[in-house]
């Protein structure tokens, strides 16, 4: 077969006895080539010999590419890895951002307040922890792990609620009561935050949020309810708790919903919701009580 522009020194090769040179090609493209000795000059290669030469020839291609497409789709899912992990920081920090802006649209009415000047100090130093637990996770190249503790669901809700009540409308706890869990605190705060902040931005000013916590034989019940736009039933079944999917253009990650989804159900628990356009929205949480033995 002639290849042109190819051009093979022979005396080369048979200096060092190889007289038999097979091309690889994928495709079209060529990758490259093996080589044989023949010690038998005179014998001479038949069709059956150029058709196994052939087959080899093609599955050394195949073998090859295999090869590439699992290096790029190795490196492909590393990718992946890391955006995701970047989305999730990128949302711990707008997290923080949010209570760092709450001070400054708070200070001009309330810088001689000594309460607020507390607040602010506590604020601060959660802030703080939150950014050095980020750095970290830049550092390690992957998300933290949970740290879970006995805490009461009730005051951190209170707290979420004190910090979200910056804004209007105003929300309100319908029903609460004390209720121990063991689970890691700072992400319920994150994802009550985000679901609360979620129910405010989707209602008017003179609309209204209520939160209510209540616990029964084997389980917590919370719901995070608002009379705002609601939302369409293809829209919860397509795109609500699909990562990565934001209706709030480059402000939102899409993974807020996400997130809180995923974090409820590694407690066996679940997230649901209820909502009618123009009407409003119910989020429902159901946590299961841990009975020690």
């Amino acid at each position: 077969m002639s290849y042109p522009g190819l051009f093979i020194n022979t005396k080369i090769w048979q200096a060092i006895g190889v007289n038999i040179l097979v091309p690889i090609f994928i495709g079209k493209a060529f990758y490259g080539f093996f080589i044989l000795s023949n010690s038998d000059e005179d014998n001479k290669l038949n069709w059956e010999d150029r058709d196994l030469l052939f087959a080899i020839s093609q599955q050394l291609g195949n073998l090859i590419s295999l090869n590439e497409v699992n290096d790029k789709l190795a490196e492909a899912k590393q990718f992946d890895a890391f955006n995701q992990m970047s989305a999730f920081l990128v949302h711990d920090l707008k997290n923080v951002q949010a209570q760092l802006a709450l001070i400054t649209s708070n200070a001009t009415q309330h810088r001689n307040n000594p309460e607020f000047i507390d607040d602010v100090f506590e604020t601060v130093e959660s802030a703080t922890e939150r950014l050095g637990k980020v750095l970290t996770q830049l550092r390690n190249k992957q998300v933290a792990q949970s740290t879970s503790k006995s805490v009461d669901l009730d005051d951190i809700i209170e707290r979420v609620i004190a910090q979200r009540n910056v804004m209007q409308p105003q929300v309100i706890i319908k029903k609460n009561e004390k209720c121990l869990a063991t689970i890691d605190d700072e992400r319920f705060f994150s994802v009550m935050n985000h679901l609360i902040q979620n129910a405010q931005e989707a209602t008017s000013d003179e609309g209204w949020v209520e939160v209510s916590l209540e616990q029964l034989s084997d389980s917590i019940h919370i719901a995070v309810s608002d009379n705002g736009c609601g939302m369409s039933e293809s829209f919860i079944k397509h795109r609500l708790f699909k990562p990565f999917d934001t209706t709030k253009g480059n402000a939102g990650m899409g993974i807020g919903v996400f997130e809180a989804k995923q974090f409820f159900e590694s407690l066996a628990g679940s997230l649901t919701v209820e909502s009618v356009e123009g009407q409003g929205t119910t989020m429902r949480i159901s946590l299961p009580i841990k009975r020690s033995e």
